[in-house]
């Protein structure tokens, strides 16, 4: 999906679907997450997965 400059969109990404984000435009992009688990860095709860 490409949002065009100056948008501000919501995307709900649902559990174990994998994404990924590309800045196509010539504007520093900037991305806020919130979640509702705590973030636990040891319990390695996130994977890296090469979709592109």
């Amino acid at each position: 999906m490409e949002v065009p400059d100056g948008a501000v969109w919501r995307f709900t990404i649902p559990p174990g679907i994998a994404h990924a984000y590309r800045n196509t435009g010539n504007q520093i992009m900037t991305m806020v997450s919130f979640s509702t688990h705590l973030h636990q860095p040891g319990e390695g709860d996130t994977l890296r997965e090469l979709i592109l």
